[in-house]
C-alpha cells in the first residue's frame, strides 16, 4: 500500500504519443478512499465505479489551469484506459476526481525532462509523505514505471499554469474562490479594454479639434489672401480708370487748343 494516499497524477493516453502528459486530476488511494465514501455531501455528487477499483468523482475538480481552457474526459472506456495503468501498478483502489487536459506548459515541461521540475522523485511504492504542507507530491509515468516527485504549490501557477487543491472536501470551496477570481480578471481586462478605448476616443477628439483648427487657420489664410488679391486688382482697375479719365481729359484739351488754334488761322 503506497504511503502517500493523495496526489496530483499527470496521465498519458497509451493510444498515441500525442497522448503523454496529455490529462492530469487528483488521485486518492487507501484510507483517504474511505473518508470520501462517508462524506454525505461527496457521496450525493455522484461517484462512478469505471471498475471493480477504480472510482471516479467527475462533479469535483482538484486540478484546474490558470490560462487555459481546459476540456474533460467524457468517454468512459477513455477514463478506463488512463487509470487502469495506475491502479494495476499502484495495486490497489484508486478514486480519480475530474480529469482534465494539461496545460501547454505542464506538458511540455513533462515531455521534455520531468526529473528537472521536480525534486526528491522515487519509485510510487517508495516514496514518503513529505512533512511540509506545501510540498505537493506528483505521479508521472516514465518509461512504464510510476514515480513521485514534488514541487511546491506556489510553484505550480508559474511552472506548470495550474493549481491544485490536496483536501477534496474544499474543492467546491476553492472551485468558487477560482469562478471569483475569473469573473474578476475578465471584469478588470472589460475595464482596462474601455478605459483604453476612452482614452483613444479622447486622442481622436483631441486629434480631430486639432486638425480642424488647422484647417480653419489655412482657410482664414486663404481668404486673407484671396481678399488681398481682390483689393489688388481693384487698385489697378480704378488707376487705370483714373488715367484713362486724365487721358481723355488732357486729350480734349489738346484738342480744345487745337480747335481755337484753328479758328483764329482761319479769321
Amino acid at each position: 500500500m503506497p504511503i502517500i494516499e493523495s496526489c496530483l497524477s499527470v496521465l498519458s493516453a497509451t493510444s498515441s504519443v500525442t497522448g503523454i502528459h496529455s490529462w492530469f486530476t487528483g488521485l486518492k488511494t487507501g484510507s483517504e478512499i474511505k473518508t470520501i465514501l462517508q462524506d454525505q455531501k461527496i457521496i450525493r455528487s455522484q461517484i462512478e465505479r469505471l471498475s471493480d477499483n477504480i472510482l471516479y468523482l467527475p462533479s469535483i475538480k482538484q486540478v484546474d489551469t490558470i490560462n487555459e481552457t481546459s476540456t474533460r474526459v467524457q468517454n468512459l472506456r477513455d477514463l478506463r484506459q488512463l487509470l487502469d495503468p495506475v491502479q494495476r501498478h499502484l495495486n490497489e483502489d484508486i478514486l480519480s476526481t475530474a480529469i482534465l487536459s494539461t496545460p501547454s506548459k505542464l506538458k511540455e515541461a513533462f515531455n521534455k525532462d520531468p526529473w528537472k521540475i521536480l525534486f526528491d522523485i522515487r519509485p510510487a511504492e517508495y516514496a514518503h509523505k513529505s512533512t511540509n504542507p506545501d510540498h505537493v507530491p506528483i505521479l508521472f509515468n516514465d518509461n512504464g514505471i510510476l514515480y513521485i516527485g514534488w514541487q511546491t504549490s506556489g510553484a505550480l501557477p508559474i511552472l506548470f499554469d495550474c493549481r491544485y487543491d490536496q483536501k477534496i472536501q474544499e474543492s467546491e470551496k476553492n472551485e468558487n474562490n477560482n469562478q471569483v477570481i475569473r469573473k474578476t480578471e475578465s471584469i478588470k481586462k472589460v475595464s482596462t479594454h474601455l478605459h483604453k478605448t476612452k482614452r483613444a476616443n479622447e486622442e481622436s477628439q483631441k486629434e480631430g479639434i486639432k486638425i480642424k483648427n488647422l484647417l480653419l487657420k489655412n482657410i482664414n489664410n486663404i481668404l486673407i489672401k484671396l481678399l488681398g488679391y481682390f483689393f489688388l486688382a481693384a487698385s489697378f482697375i480704378i488707376s487705370s480708370y483714373v488715367l484713362i479719365c486724365i487721358t481723355l481729359f488732357v486729350i480734349i484739351i489738346i484738342l480744345a487748343v487745337i480747335g481755337s488754334a484753328l479758328q483764329s488761322i482761319y479769321k
